[in-house]
């Protein structure tokens, strides 16, 4: 069937299999209120969830999305403008694409193979608790200021990458005789194969750590990918500020430019076996061609050459 408002107000249970539903502006109360859609199409200007939604196997089309209270979207695609919740808010997303301009997030959100394109921003807000299993985001500006769980795969490509002051970012980890495969006994040479589970990309030219950043199996900075994916660039910026706190084991980072203020530990970066798809190499141990001195040791380097690196307004002693 077919439903076409200006408004409606949900305060009951109401189930709709298979409609076409057209309404300019809808609210879901709190409480009693719950709107239920499966195989189903939802447009309109303005949505706001003060009650419960679930949607499966559903396309939604907004200008603007209110989510107070819970949402579950199950192998649906979701086109929404503008979507922002608050404290009290429980998201729920499982195979979903969602694509739009802005997605604030301030509640809990949990994400399970999703994929996200903001055109403007993703901003998880201070205190709000994000647990991804296997995410892409795409955007200009990514900023996460609260708690970021990931697992499997978690791939952020932006313009500018903030993990800002008081931010957690924690990855999932595996045991160690189930990360490495052995060599075989034949070549007493060969080192162990690296077979992450959990990796984090970072694909932006300006990123800033200023919050803590632990976990995983395998983490990599860098900058864009061409479209083909067979060129990857540098990041024009990386820095760590007063605030970061940062220990992870194995991964990769390319960088034209180093700041590093935080408490830094990266163990294992590119010099040990090679992790699958990934194809690590030896090229972050950097130091200052004159002083030789590491971004973890106070350095602020510049590149100066595809290899050589020097101090930027002096040296640290």
């Amino acid at each position: 069937g077919s439903i076409k408002s200006k408004q409606a107000v949900i305060s009951g249970k109401t189930s709709l299999d298979g409609f076409d539903i057209d309404i300019d502006a809808a609210m879901i109360e709190q409480e009693k209120g719950s709107l239920l859609l499966d195989n189903a199409r939802y447009t309109g200007h303005s949505l706001q969830n003060n009650g419960t939604f679930q949607f499966d196997h559903s396309a939604l089309i907004l200008d603007e999305l209110a989510q107070h209270g819970e949402m579950h979207g199950m192998h649906s695609s979701m086109k929404v403008g503008t979507i922002s919740d608050d404290v009290t808010a429980r998201t729920l997303l499982e195979e979903v694409t969602l694509e739009g301009k802005r997605l604030d997030l301030t509640g809990g959100a949990q994400l399970s193979r999703v994929h996200i394109r903001e055109d403007e921003y993703v901003h998880a807000a201070d205190g709000s608790k994000l647990k991804t299993d296997e995410v892409e985001i795409e955007t200009g500006d990514f900023t996460e200021e609260g708690a970021l769980d990931y697992a499997h795969h978690l791939t952020i490509k932006a313009k500018k990458a903030i993990f800002a002051k008081g931010s957690v970012v924690n990855g999932q980890k595996t045991a160690d005789e189930q990360l490495f495969t052995q060599p075989s006994e034949n070549d007493p040479e060969a080192k162990p194969t690296l077979n992450p589970q959990h990796i984090l990309i970072i694909e932006a030219p300006i990123v800033l750590l200023d919050g803590s950043m632990s976990g995983g199996d395998y983490t990599e900075i860098r900058g864009e990918v061409s479209t083909d994916g067979k060129t990857v660039s540098q990041c024009e910026e990386l820095s760590t500020g007063d605030s970061a706190s940062i220990d992870l084991k194995h991964g990769r980072i390319s960088t034209q430019s180093l700041q590093n203020k935080g408490k830094t530990s990266l163990d294992d970066f590119g010099d040990r076996g090679h992790a699958r798809g990934q194809g690590m190499k030896k090229e972050f141990f950097i130091r200052c061609a004159k002083c030789g001195k590491h971004p973890t040791e106070g350095a602020a380097l510049r590149k100066i050459g595809r290899r050589l690196f020097i101090c930027i307004g002096g040296h640290p002693k």
